[in-house]
């Protein structure tokens, strides 16, 4: 049986908070895009100035997948890239439509676009953009889909706490055989359902 953890609610802290941005919201089409659906999502990640070393322009192997992390108050998804030695996590709200819509398309597609917001310590900004692989496959946390259930701020407070504990990073292991972690990151994914339950978005930060 699956150890259910408690997290401690608390206030609303500086987390980093990733996104779905439609793909034309990127501009010019990148060359990693080209022929893909103009309005499929687009995973998004901040990195801080501090970070941004840990993002290369290249890699030479990456892993896209999902996970379930069991809480008190029910199941959370977790999804998360590897780039290399490098994996960074998003924590859902498991039944959102906005992810499984997201989800689903990424499917049909049988490809997911991943934006990392790079923010330089001389006040640059560049997007590092990957295009990886979707396995059109039933994914383990479909039977988790439904109900639906909307979000509370608990909801949020459990999402924050468990990226802000560390859990996920410890817990991590390696999705390329061979290629051992050195960096693990993690941020809640913010959607239209968590952002209208809190009034507004949280500082984009980490």
């Amino acid at each position: 049986m699956t150890e259910r953890i408690k997290l401690s609610e608390s206030e609303t802290d500086l987390v980093a908070t990733g996104h779905l941005l439609p793909l034309w919201v990127l501009g010019d089409e990148p060359t990693v895009t080209r022929g893909l659906p103009r309005d499929m999502p687009v995973l998004k990640f901040p990195v801080a100035p501090y970070e941004a070393s840990l993002f290369p322009g290249e890699y030479e192997n990456a892993s896209f997948d999902f996970g379930r992390v069991p809480l008190v108050d029910g199941n959370f998804m977790t999804i998360r890239f590897q780039m290399d030695d490098l994996q960074v996590y998003w924590v859902a709200q498991m039944t959102d439509p906005e992810v499984w819509s997201a989800i689903d398309c990424w499917r049909r597609v049988g490809k997911v676009i991943i934006l990392f917001d790079v923010h330089g310590a001389d006040g640059s900004r560049r997007g590092l953009i990957s295009c990886v692989d979707f396995e059109k496959r039933r994914l383990a946390n479909e039977k988790f889909r439904y109900p639906e259930r909307a979000p509370t701020v608990n909801t949020w407070n459990q999402m924050a706490t468990l990226v802000r504990s560390g859990l996920l990073q410890l817990g991590a292991t390696s999705d390329i055989e061979g290629v051992p972690l050195r960096h693990v990151r993690a941020g809640v994914l913010m959607t239209e359902g968590l952002e209208a339950i809190l009034g507004k978005t949280p500082l984009v930060t980490t």
